[in-house]
């Protein structure tokens, strides 16, 4: 695609693109106390039936094809298994609330249910009742942001970046998950593609959002061992002790785990703290954390490697660095995909900070998510 065709697709008439995804989903009709059930009874699942609540349909009942959350309940809403779903009629409306939303398509047209939307669906066609943390429509946004989104196709280091950066922009205005084909790289290469980031021997590691410890892992791998150091940050309670229980198996002291999450500044937050990958800042919890700015934590360690998924406050985390990016230019595996705007703010912000970075774009799953901004 050339940089005339992107800006073409950009400009292109938001009605006309919201018909073409109409066209391509079943029929809705958006009416007070719809029966619908929800497929997936995960983070999302609990998010989208606040939302649904809030807009009077009514959620009969949350399917789920994990089997130990079978009779439990969500806000009042029972979970069901498969086998009891393929009880509901075929022309039942189910909107699919996992990630990997094809996947459960193709599991539910199997089963014969045609009347089958995912959650994006909804936030796209409905952006004023449907704006949720997992998903906001790009559609204006888009639009909005033209001058941007063309400066950073132009700067983008490599062909692959600006096919990645294509492709995206066409799911994100079509919902139509082929537009990603072709473009999903391999999930172990995540944060450490090896044709982008080159290793060396001393490498100060900061893994902003260590969750589980899956990155440190990882790195570990990547590295062979040979490192200086590790710094983790990972202020949710459960992902925490995992990383512990991780780290007391392997004994190694060059490795440093931080109950903090990350900012601009130092303060406190409210913090879901849910032991998920998708734990993160929100004035809807009752629970705190400290947030601490790189700059002012880290500084004298020399960071060389630093990989941030925060879910959506890697903006704030690295204008806490940018004293650590302007005067030792680290390698940065950043994660753009949280925010819809963070698929081009996040690169542009770190050219801006330090020019002398080369900017590459990988994404690794047939979703929306993970994208990553790699700075070298």
């Amino acid at each position: 695609m050339s940089q005339t065709t992107l800006k073409k697709l950009l400009t292109t008439n938001t009605a006309d693109l919201l018909t073409k995804i109409k066209k391509a989903n079943p029929p809705f009709a958006f009416e007070p106390k719809k029966e619908i059930v929800l497929f997936g009874a995960g983070i999302l699942g609990k998010e989208f039936l606040k939302v649904c609540k809030l807009n009077r349909l009514i959620v009969k009942a949350i399917c789920d094809n994990d089997r130990s959350k079978k009779d439990k309940k969500i806000l009042g809403v029972k979970i069901i298994s498969v086998n009891e779903l393929i009880k509901y009629p075929k022309d039942t409306t189910i909107i699919i609330t996992v990630m990997h939303d094809f996947i459960v398509k193709e599991q539910l047209n199997k089963l014969g249910y045609k009347n089958v939307f995912s959650h994006t669906y909804f936030a796209t066609v409905y952006p004023k009742k449907f704006n949720y943390f997992n998903w906001q429509s790009s559609l204006l946004l888009f639009k909005n942001d033209l001058k941007q989104i063309m400066k950073l196709y132009l700067l983008l280091d490599d062909d692959r970046s600006k096919k990645v950066l294509e492709g995206l922009i066409k799911y994100r205005l079509t919902l139509d998950h082929n537009k990603l084909v072709g473009i999903v790289d391999k999930m172990e290469n995540e944060y450490f593609d090896p044709s982008i980031v080159k290793l060396i021997k001393n490498e100060v590691f900061v893994d902003g959002g260590g969750f589980d410890g899956d990155t440190i892992k990882k790195f570990i791998q990547s590295s062979h061992g040979n490192f200086k150091e590790i710094h983790t940050f990972e202020p949710d309670k459960k992902s925490k002790n995992k990383i512990w229980t991780f780290l007391k198996k392997i004994k190694d002291k060059k490795i440093k785990l931080y109950s903090l999450g990350l900012n601009n500044k130092n303060k406190t937050a409210f913090f879901t703290n849910e032991g998920t990958a998708g734990s993160k800042l929100s004035n809807c919890s009752k629970y705190k954390i400290k947030l601490i700015a790189l700059d002012n934590y880290l500084y004298n360690r020399k960071p060389t490697f630093i990989k941030f998924d925060i879910e959506g406050s890697e903006t704030n985390a690295m204008l806490g660095m940018k004293k650590i990016m302007r005067d030792f230019k680290p390698k940065l595996a950043i994660c753009v995909y949280h925010k819809p705007s963070d698929l081009w703010k996040i690169p542009l912000l770190i050219k801006k900070i330090n020019p002398r970075y080369k900017i590459f774009i990988r994404h690794y799953t047939r979703t929306q998510h993970d994208t990553v901004c790699y700075a070298i």
